[in-house]
């Protein structure tokens, strides 16, 4: 028996919209989700990215650092170099200059210069050989000279000591 024209339908606990709505809204978490995690993955990546950036210029800046103390070292080392060129220069001038003053009666066995001294040590045949024709030349240059003879056979040995309180040798300036 039938007390209506139209045909009943079934009635559904959750309507067509809803189940839309909830799908999309399903979607929507697992979408937000999925971006968290890809946002965190990326964040993690960069921070350890930066952190090994980080550790690089740690190491680039001790390592330039290092090049600088070394690249110091090299020039006061160049430095060097240069002060001992002069300085030979200088030495080889001034023997230059002290041989040309002795004369040929003196047998040189050692000459040694330092910044204002000069040691000779050699031979002569005579004390008064010595007195007459090197020792006025170096009190000419030296403020102070000192001479030791030694009987040695038929001449003598001498130790001549002169000293100035100005330099004979262009001192380094450090």
């Amino acid at each position: 028996m039938r007390y209506s024209y139209s045909k009943p339908g079934t009635k559904r606990m959750v309507s067509l919209h809803t189940k839309v709505w909830v799908f999309y809204m399903l979607a929507a978490v697992c979408l937000s989700a999925w971006a968290g995690y890809f946002l965190q993955k990326t964040t993690s990546t960069f921070s350890q990215e930066s952190a090994v950036a980080q550790m690089q210029n740690s190491i680039y800046g001790h390592e330039i650092a290092r090049l600088k103390v070394k690249q110091e070292n090299i020039k006061k080392q160049l430095e060097d170099v240069a002060y001992r060129v002069v300085y030979n220069t200088n030495i080889k001038s001034a023997i230059k200059g002290i041989l040309q003053i002795i004369p040929d009666s003196i047998t040189i066995q050692s000459i040694t210069i330092d910044h204002s001294s000069l040691v000779i040590k050699g031979m002569v045949s005579s004390k008064e050989a010595f007195r007459l024709s090197l020792l006025p030349r170096l009190r000419s240059i030296f403020e102070n000279n000192q001479i030791n003879f030694y009987p040695a056979g038929n001449a003598w040995r001498f130790v001549s000591s002169s000293s100035s309180s100005t330099s004979f040798v262009e001192k380094r300036r450090d």
